[in-house]
C-alpha cells in the first residue's frame, strides 16, 4: 500500500488543480477565437433594452444559424448598407421591422428578401422617378415592443416612408414566459452585457468571461438533444387550428402594442404595412422537422406552438383591419414550407427568402404611395 504524506497530497492536488485549469485556459481560449468571429455583437441602449452593436463586419463561409455569413452592420446598428441622410429627394425609403427572421442569419447581404425585395421593386419602378431603399430593421430577440422602441427613438428620425412589420415568434417566445401573469420587464430582457465581456475583456483575463458562454451553450445544445429525444418520437403530431385571441399567455399585450406600433407610425404620417411570419410549424410536421423545430428554447408542445402562431397570425389580421392597412398573408402563403425554405421555425433559407420577397412584391405592387 503506497502512503502518501500530507505535502505529497498537497502537491498532487495543486497538480491537478493547475493541470484543469490549463486545460480551462486553453479550452476557452479555442472558444473565444471561434465565437469572436462569428457572434453578433450587442450594446445595452437607454430605452430599447438593447441593440445591434454598430459598424460591424462578419464573413462567414458556414450556412447554419450558428455561423453568420456576410454581415455588415451599418452606424445605426441595422444590417446592410449606410443609410444617407439627409434622405435624398429622389428616394422612397423602406424599413422592415422585425427579430432574427428578418435580420436572416443563414442568408448573405443579396440573398435576403429585405434586398431581394428592394431590387424587385426598383426593376418594377414601383413609384416613378423614385429609388426604393429597402432597410433590414431586424434585430434578433426582438419582439413587437422592441421594434416599437426602436421606431420612436431610431427609425422615426430617418425619413421612413414605408413601415413593414414582420413579427410574430419573438413575441410567443417572451410572452409565453409570463404563464398568463402580468409581463414585467424582466420577462423580455434579452441583452446580458456579461455575455459579450469574453471579447470585451483583454487576455488573459477574457478567459474568466468566456467560462459561463462556453457552459452555456454546452448545455443549450445537450438540453435540445435531449428533449428531441423525449418529445418527438412520433413521425407527425397534429394540432387543431384555432383562432381564439387570448389562446396563450401575453397576447393581449402583443395585440396592444402591435396595435401602440401601428398608431404611431400613423400618426407620424407613414404608411404602414403588416405581415404574418412565415414559419415551419404547421397543424402536420414530421420527424425531421420537429427535430429543427426550437420548442426547447420557451419549453412548448408542438400542439402550443402551433396555437399560438395562429393566434398571433389571427391578431395581425385583426390590426390591419382595425386600421384600415394592407395585410400580407405571408404565414398563410408559405405553410408548404419545408427544410429547402426554412431552417427551422422561423430563419428562412435562401430559397425561403427569394419566396418571400416574390410574395411580399405581389402584394406591395398594386399599392399606392408617393
Amino acid at each position: 500500500m503506497i502512503k502518501i504524506n500530507k505535502k505529497n497530497a498537497i502537491f498532487y492536488v495543486l497538480t491537478i488543480s493547475l493541470a484543469l485549469l490549463l486545460s480551462l485556459f486553453i479550452t476557452t481560449q479555442i472558444a473565444i477565437f471561434y465565437f469572436k468571429g462569428r457572434d453578433l455583437l450587442y450594446q445595452e441602449h437607454p430605452f430599447i433594452n438593447f441593440e445591434i452593436r454598430p459598424n460591424q463586419k462578419i464573413i462567414s463561409a458556414g450556412t447554419k444559424l450558428t455561423h453568420l455569413r456576410d454581415i455588415t452592420i451599418n452606424q445605426y446598428g441595422f444590417r446592410g448598407d449606410e443609410i444617407t441622410m439627409p434622405k435624398g429627394k429622389d428616394v422612397f425609403r423602406i424599413f422592415i421591422l422585425g427579430g432574427s427572421s428578418v435580420f436572416e442569419y443563414v442568408s448573405s447581404e443579396k440573398e435576403t428578401f429585405t434586398k431581394i425585395l428592394e431590387k424587385n421593386l426598383n426593376s418594377a419602378k414601383w413609384i416613378p422617378s423614385k429609388k426604393i431603399e429597402c432597410i433590414n430593421a431586424g434585430v434578433p430577440g426582438y419582439n413587437v415592443m422592441n421594434s416599437l422602441q426602436t421606431y420612436i427613438y431610431k427609425i422615426r428620425y430617418l425619413q421612413p416612408d414605408l413601415i413593414i412589420v414582420y413579427h410574430t415568434w419573438n413575441d410567443i417566445k417572451y410572452f409565453k414566459k409570463a404563464n398568463g401573469k402580468p409581463i414585467d420587464a424582466s420577462l423580455v430582457q434579452n441583452f446580458r452585457e456579461d455575455v459579450y465581456d469574453y471579447i470585451n475583456k483583454s487576455f488573459p483575463w477574457n478567459s474568466f468571461y468566456a467560462v459561463p458562454v462556453l457552459f452555456e451553450r454546452i448545455w443549450s445544445k445537450l438540453s435540445y438533444l435531449g428533449m428531441n429525444k423525449v418529445l418527438y418520437n412520433e413521425d407527425k403530431v397534429k394540432a387543431k387550428i384555432i383562432s381564439a385571441p387570448n389562446s396563450f399567455p401575453g397576447a393581449t399585450l402583443f395585440q396592444n402594442s402591435l396595435n401602440d406600433l401601428v398608431t404611431l407610425i400613423q400618426n407620424d404620417h407613414v404608411q404602414v404595412v403588416v405581415a404574418s411570419e412565415a414559419s415551419l410549424v404547421k397543424a402536420d410536421n414530421s420527424r425531421d422537422e420537429n427535430a429543427s423545430i426550437g420548442y426547447d428554447a420557451i419549453d412548448i408542445s408542438h400542439d402550443e406552438f402551433f396555437v399560438a402562431h395562429q393566434t398571433a397570425t389571427h391578431i395581425i389580421k385583426q390590426i390591419s383591419q382595425q386600421h384600415h392597412i394592407p395585410y400580407i398573408p405571408i404565414r398563410e402563403n408559405t405553410m408548404n414550407f419545408t427544410l429547402a425554405e426554412i431552417a427551422d421555425h422561423v430563419h428562412l433559407n435562401p430559397a425561403g427568402s427569394a419566396i418571400v420577397a416574390n410574395f411580399l412584391y405581389e402584394n406591395l405592387l398594386p399599392l399606392q404611395f408617393n
